[in-house]
């Protein structure tokens, strides 16, 4: 296109000026659309790296308190058969302890039955042969009455400690699967 005079190499430049500002506009704009595309995206990928974290810091703090429960409940076993086996403990007393150990561990097995599909009677033959085997025994029965401290026989003796050797894995197998559950 030919321009003749000064008003049409003016009308040229701004022409030309139009169309940079206008390329100018759309650029600043296109930019500006990008940089707000990157603050929504920084800010949605931050809140769901956040959000994730905090479920997996509260599912890690739930399975961090059920294993100190399993240790302490391992805990309070390890204690009572040490007391029982120093003759510290009464008949009834013994009782009382078996009973409240057993509700803790009955409350616990449910719960982790319902949230990690463990077994819930996993734990049973501390709950049921433990007692047995001590209540079978003559120092016990022989001083029921009186509920004075008793002293177990050897053959009692060595019935918990096959009792404890063959089944104390279980406390331990109880935390691995808290462990891996998902």
């Amino acid at each position: 296109m030919v321009l003749k005079g000064k008003s049409g190499k003016m009308s040229l430049i701004t022409n030309c000026f139009q169309l940079n500002v206008d390329n100018n506009i759309t650029d600043v704009i296109q930019i500006l659309v990008d940089i707000v595309g990157i603050f929504v995206t920084a800010g949605v990928s931050i809140w769901i790296v956040k959000t994730i974290q905090k479920r997996l810091n509260n599912e890690r703090s739930i399975k961090d308190y059920f294993i100190s429960e399993v240790s302490i409940i391992q805990n309070e076993y390890r204690n009572l058969l040490s007391s029982v086996m120093s003759s510290k403990e009464s008949p009834k007393m013994l009782k009382v302890k078996f009973n409240n150990l057993n509700t803790k561990v009955n409350s616990l097995m449910k719960l982790l039955a319902a949230k990690y599909k463990i077994q819930e009677n996993l734990l049973a033959e501390y709950q049921t042969q433990l007692p047995m085997i001590i209540e079978d025994d003559r120092g016990y029965t022989s001083v029921y009455r009186q509920d004075s401290r008793f002293t177990l026989t050897q053959s009692t003796m060595n019935a918990i400690y096959k009792l404890d050797r063959e089944n104390g894995h279980l406390f331990y197998d109880i935390i691995v699967k808290i462990n891996d559950a998902a």
